[in-house]
């Protein structure tokens, strides 16, 4: 059960700001590395992160009597918690846009698990699937094998 009418120091509230601060950006660290590396697993962990510190704010601040608290304290608190609202929404929207990527991308994998064939995998990663040459390069064009600098007219740059 939630205690009613917690008074708390100016002291654990600075602490607790500070603690909401630190989970919040961790959490909001996670969900944007998850967009590059990691995926709906570091997402994921991003939600559940942001999602059990903003319950056990909320809590806090349900069964807190902020009259007795400095104003100063008191801000702060409700600023992190504030942030963290914010966080929580980053995590969920960051999940959500890996979900949907890996539903995107899961057929090509399955097919490519089952036949062995890339060239499914090549065509949503880039390269040009119909080139067998290893000289083709999806991003930089169909490279003359000069080495680094791509072929004129059918570069990306």
């Amino acid at each position: 059960m939630i205690p009613t009418n917690m008074n708390l120091s100016d002291e654990e509230y600075q602490s607790l700001a500070k603690s909401l601060g630190r989970t919040s950006a961790i959490s909001i660290i996670a969900a944007a590395v998850s967009m590059f590396f990691g995926g709906v697993i570091l997402s994921g962990f991003s939600v559940i992160v942001a999602g059990v510190a903003f319950y056990g704010a909320r809590r806090i601040v349900k069964s807190t009597n902020m009259e007795k608290a400095s104003p100063a304290f008191t801000n702060d608190y409700l600023n992190a918690y504030s942030r963290l609202k914010a966080t929580l929404l980053a995590a969920v929207l960051a999940l959500a846009l890996n979900v949907a990527s890996l539903a995107y991308i899961w057929p090509q994998v399955q097919e490519y698990l089952e036949t062995g064939d890339s060239s499914t995998l090549n065509g949503i990663l880039g390269e040009n699937a119909s080139e067998g040459s290893s000289d083709s390069s999806g991003f930089w064009g169909s490279g003359s094998g000069s080495g680094n600098q791509p072929s004129s007219g059918s570069s990306f740059w």
